[in-house]
């Protein structure tokens, strides 16, 4: 899908846009009339950037609260560093740290009432964001784009704008308000159109490397093809100015697309379905088989109430009175293997001749193999009669014995 970078410039009557194709490299730059660029946005994904002078990133520590309470809180917190009251600005939580650090956009009502109004809704935008997010993102670097006003990127969710006159000593206050942790060891300052560098010596104050870099074009036609990995998750249109998507016509290719992935989740559905009729099948034969051996282990039961726990409970009172006398112990020991054994279902059992006689089922003879190799290491002497298959199981006749 095209998608299409509106930026608003400080000239009001003219925006200059990129527009990008499916693969999100740009291909077409202009600075265009405000009508222009409503009717090249048209049927196409709209970024729009405002100038980012007007947009304040803040970082704030918070005390951990639910996310309603931090919308409520949030404001403010920061209120004593705004020129006016908090009433007047709109806020944004662009990020919730784990530690409590929220990262906040913050501009005045007025800002988005006179970005938005010139279209008159006649354009949905999937974001708007300050124009410093045109950035890079690095991890310990620094962005800073040299225009009519300079743009600085100093994290995921961070950056201003300013003019060329007090950029240096900003640029050092940052520096020195920033956590170790967070100051960067490389600045790359990008120079476009005539705009002078400064000298070498101005970053003196700075101990870290800076990388010049001449950029021909414009500050959005060099940055756009990376824009959607460095805008941060952040939004300004929230809240009362948050706008209704709508559905953008879909091409030929994309309703392929869709009736691909129905069919493809219609079949993974379908297969769930048939697996879960499978799994209460045999839940039923598991608990049929349930019912038999408990009425075998307890006859005068009128129903199945807790076999488990009441198996479990009887086991525990025999062996604790008759553990390792004759066929209670050989039993028990029995237990305590085929338990750590699920694989493995006991299809009958019997005593005689001073030995258990058992018949196992089991998925494969490595199974059966398995439960007979650890029987014998458990005090037991066993050993396998005869092996036979049933369907798609396998089914053994096992004797054992407790070792003299």
């Amino acid at each position: 899908m095209a998608f299409i970078i509106l930026r608003l410039l400080d000239d009001t009557e003219n925006i200059e846009f990129v527009l990008g194709g499916e693969l999100h490299s740009p291909i077409i730059s202009k600075i265009v009339t405000l009508n222009e660029a409503i009717a090249a946005a048209k049927d196409k994904i709209v970024f729009l950037l405002v100038p980012g002078m007007d947009v304040i990133s803040f970082e704030k520590t918070l005390p951990k609260m639910s996310m309603s309470k931090l919308i409520k809180a949030l404001p403010y917190a920061i209120e004593d560093q705004l020129l006016e009251s908090i009433d007047h600005y709109h806020v944004v939580i662009g990020h919730l740290a784990a530690d409590g650090r929220v990262d906040a956009l913050v501009t005045p009502h007025r800002n988005m009432e006179a970005w938005l109004a010139p279209f008159q809704k006649q354009l949905v935008f999937e974001s708007m964001l300050p124009d410093y997010f045109l950035l890079p993102y690095e991890s310990g670097v620094w962005h800073v784009a040299i225009e009519k006003n300079v743009l600085i990127r100093t994290g995921l969710y961070k950056g201003l704008s300013c003019d060329r006159e007090n950029w240096l000593q900003i640029l050092q206050i940052l520096w020195q308000e920033s956590s170790e942790a967070s100051r960067p060891t490389k600045l790359i300052v990008h120079q476009y159109g005539d705009q002078p560098f400064p000298d070498a010596s101005e970053f003196d104050a700075l101990p870290i490397t800076v990388e010049k870099q001449k950029e021909s074009g414009t500050l959005l036609t060099t940055m756009a093809e990376h824009f959607e990995q460095n805008r941060p998750s952040g939004n300004l249109l929230q809240d009362k100015f948050a706008q209704e998507h709508h559905l953008i016509p879909m091409k030929k290719t994309a309703l392929i697309t869709l009736g691909m992935f129905a069919t493809a989740l219609f079949i993974s559905l379908l297969g769930t379905i048939i697996q879960y009729v499978a799994l209460d099948r045999q839940d039923n034969f598991l608990q049929t088989q349930i019912t038999a051996l408990y009425k075998q282990i307890y006859p005068a039961a009128t129903s199945v109430v807790a076999p488990k726990i009441r198996i479990q409970s009887t086991l525990n009172e025999l062996q604790a009175n008759q553990a390792g006398n004759g066929y209670l112990g050989v039993l028990m020991l029995t237990a305590q293997v085929l338990k750590q054994l699920p694989a493995i279902q006991v299809m009958s059992l019997r005593y005689q001749d001073n030995q258990l006689v058992i018949e196992l089922q089991a998925n494969n003879f490595k199974s059966l193999d398995l439960a007979l190799s650890q029987l014998n290491k458990n005090n037991l002497i066993a050993k396998q009669d005869q092996g036979a298959t049933k369907g798609n199981q396998v089914v053994a006749r096992f004797t054992i014995r407790e070792k003299t």
